[in-house]
């Protein structure tokens, strides 16, 4: 019997939370971008340990997402913007040559020197007007690579 009380209660609570918020929109909206503001680092952190803990369901949603109408509209646009800043840019750059580099780095990353599979990393991003030559790539893990994105890093 107390649980259909307690459910009951948790009914009501919701109703009267759902007319508070129709009530007050711009209020909690506010609130609620206000709130997400101040826990910004919070958020993030609890969303990766979800992904971390959830690798299954997080790759069910990239894949549900990269194959949505959406998904597949901006994965398109990037590659003809890709094509694009390659057709302009110097490239000299063979598949010898990216072998050769990843050999010289003994397999590692260029900036957190770890282990892992490697992708060609840009110096100077493409989208900032840089070549796809030898001297103007590293090897990097795709964490680094995409953490990076198009800011630009001294090379020592």
């Amino acid at each position: 019997m107390s649980s259909l009380n307690e459910g009951n209660r948790r009914l009501a609570h919701r109703v009267a939370q759902a007319k508070y918020i129709s009530a007050n929109k711009e209020r909690v909206r506010t609130n609620t971008a206000t709130w997400r503001e101040a826990n910004r680092l919070r958020i993030r952190k609890r969303q990766q340990e979800w992904r971390e803990n959830n690798p299954d369901k997080t790759r069910a949603i990239a894949f549900r997402w990269s194959h949505s109408t959406r998904g597949k509209t901006v994965n398109s646009r990037a590659k003809v913007k890709r094509r694009g800043l390659l057709a302009v840019a110097r490239c000299d750059f063979t598949g010898e040559q990216w072998e050769a580099m990843k050999r010289r780095a003994g397999g590692r990353c260029y900036y957190c020197h770890r282990r892992l599979p490697l992708e060609m990393d840009h110096v100077i991003p493409l989208v900032e007007g840089g070549n796809h030559t030898e001297s103007n790539i590293v090897p990097a893990c795709r964490s680094c690579n995409a953490s990076k994105g198009k800011k630009l890093v001294l090379l020592c």
